[in-house]
């Protein structure tokens, strides 16, 4: 029989000025890795903009940062459905209309 559960491999990520072992799913290293990135970079870039901060306020700025990010993405997926259901709502009215005149 062969098992098609993920398998757990175990990674090291670097996260501020730390290395933080993890056991994540195979299929999500990628993601994962990638996630550790993007930290890094703006912990990078939040060090040398702030550079008589501590690691921690760095961090403390990535962390709002990601937050504002996810709210703003939040924010514009609602503005596009909106927009879409109004969109619908007024194709229906010139449908409605445009049958009226033939």
């Amino acid at each position: 029989m062969s098992d098609n559960t993920p398998k757990n491999i175990q990674i090291n990520l670097t996260i501020g000025e730390r290395q933080y072992p993890m056991t994540i799913s195979a299929d999500e290293e990628e993601m994962v890795r990638l996630a550790g990135n993007l930290i890094r970079k703006k912990f990078v870039e939040y060090k040398n903009l702030y550079s008589r901060s501590e690691a921690i306020d760095h961090l403390a700025i990535v962390a709002f940062d990601f937050c504002m990010e996810t709210l703003q993405n939040k924010s514009d997926d609602t503005d596009y459905l909106n927009a879409s259901s109004e969109l619908s709502e007024l194709d229906e009215l010139l449908t409605v209309y445009l049958h009226q005149l033939k």
